[in-house]
């Protein structure tokens, strides 16, 4: 088995308070796990419109982990409230 974890830094382009990122982010959070079955957390920071998150996901290989992490990065694109500004993964 194979431990795979996606970084995402997003920019939320139409927050104009931490109160708006909370909103935005929280339902996007919950509808990754929700959709995708995977463990996500939000990295700390005090910018209104700056985030970073972490998924993380087991599977057998990276192949598989990978094909995961381009939907999911699809699925956040269509989402239309977030911007992916960059991505890292990493398999363990």
């Amino acid at each position: 088995m194979t431990v795979g974890v996606l970084r995402l830094a997003l920019i939320i382009p139409y927050s104009a308070s931490l109160k708006d990122k909370r909103r935005v982010i929280k339902s996007l959070m919950q509808k990754i796990r929700n959709r995708f079955n995977v463990s996500i957390r939000e990295e700390p920071n005090n910018s209104w419109n700056f985030c970073q998150i972490t998924i993380a996901a087991v599977d057998t290989g990276p192949p598989n982990l990978s094909a995961l992490f381009e939907k999911l990065k699809k699925f956040i694109e269509n989402d239309g409230r977030v911007e992916i500004l960059e991505h890292d993964i990493d398999y363990y």
